[in-house]
């Protein structure tokens, strides 16, 4: 990608916007909370396994958040600085 190819970070941009909002509709999520109620859903291993990986899930989701909240934070403040040192 050149220093300046917006056309090409508004693609990825696009693309990426897309792939958050299919993550967030997806019922998966519903079909586990049937599943774990299910018959053999009782042993401490099994909780202990499903009861990780959704405390990593969780943490990823957070740290997706937070740097989302940074990349737009940063590009206004980028904005704004390159706005004062054109005029």
């Amino acid at each position: 990608m050149a220093p300046h190819d917006i056309s090409s970070l508004d693609k990825q941009i696009k693309a990426l916007n897309r792939r958050l909002k299919l993550l967030a509709e997806d019922d998966e999520l519903r079909e586990l909370l049937r599943l774990i109620r299910g018959p053999g859903w009782t042993t401490p291993s099994e909780h202990k396994f499903v009861t990780t990986i959704v405390v990593a899930l969780d943490a990823h989701v957070n740290a997706i958040a937070s740097l989302k909240t940074n990349l737009l934070e940063g590009s206004r403040q980028v904005g704004v600085q390159g706005v004062k040192q054109a005029a």
